[in-house]
């Protein structure tokens, strides 16, 4: 141990630096999507979050990491040539084993590993699925789906990032879930186009519309109009073209519309 005594603190100190910064990053960038969902969609049930909890458990975790890092930046005071240095060293990995932190199991998935830490397996579960709605009045059925066709104007195999929905013109179009407006204009053959990021790297867009009723930068809420469909931009007919970025992919919106 002596021999690689420097290079191991360092190393088992930046680790625990860096998780305490990654522990603080995450909690900014998810808290307020935690706090939606647990208000929205968990409250009032066996799996119920508050708030509160979520506060108590990242600073439960945070403590533990600064425990940890403290003593071991004391075992480190103490020099290569403390002659309880193994001793120390097995104690303090005794300590960081029951600590239970993922980041040290050698996974690569930090978001995971603060989901679990936290014990917020059904909030990333929600996250990543959310409960969406539907974005017509229901009775409409799909025309077109998810993936490579021919192209009805074009005549070529092309591949189709959403779905068709029939919907004669001026059919309310809802926002599927809450979320803010990141483009609201005329884009390219969608015609008059909406997208509106959900976060967590999900957005629902919705294309053909005859009317726009929101503008980029908007906070929406669940079903509120957010458009009337309609036939503008490249297409045959009037029909809603309803699709999901995920990471900025297109993904199946069937994995995410229920009923559908």
């Amino acid at each position: 141990m002596s021999k690689d005594y420097d290079t191991y603190i360092n190393n088992e100190l930046n680790k625990l630096n860096g998780y305490a910064n990654y522990l603080l990053d995450f909690n900014n960038k998810y808290k307020q999507d935690i706090t939606g969902i647990t208000r929205n969609t968990l409250a009032g049930t066996s799996q119920g979050l508050t708030q509160q909890s979520y506060d108590r458990k990242l600073q439960s975790a945070l403590e533990q990491v600064m425990t940890l890092y403290n003593e071991l930046k004391a075992i480190g005071k103490k020099g290569k040539n403390n002659p309880d240095l193994e001793a120390d060293i097995k104690a303090f990995r005794q300590k960081l084993y029951k600590a239970n932190l993922p980041i040290f199991e050698g996974s690569t998935d930090k978001q995971d590993e603060i989901y679990n830490l936290l014990g917020y397996a059904e909030i990333k579960k929600e996250l990543e699925h959310p409960n969406w709605i539907m974005p017509v009045p229901r009775g409409h059925r799909i025309t077109s789906y998810h993936g490579y066709r021919i192209h009805p104007v074009l005549h070529d195999k092309r591949f189709h990032d959403g779905i068709d929905i029939n919907a004669f013109a001026n059919t309310p179009v809802y926002a599927v879930a809450d979320g803010f407006v990141v483009k609201a204009e005329w884009y390219n053959g969608y015609g008059n186009y909406i997208e509106i990021d959900h976060g967590n790297s999900i957005c629902s867009f919705y294309g053909h519309l005859n009317k726009i009723y929101v503008t980029k930068g908007m906070r929406v809420s669940q079903g509120q109009t957010i458009a009337l469909s309609g036939n503008t931009g490249l297409g045959t007919g009037e029909h809603l073209h309803f699709g999901v970025h995920k990471k900025g992919d297109t993904a199946n919106p069937l994995e995410y519309l229920p009923g559908f």
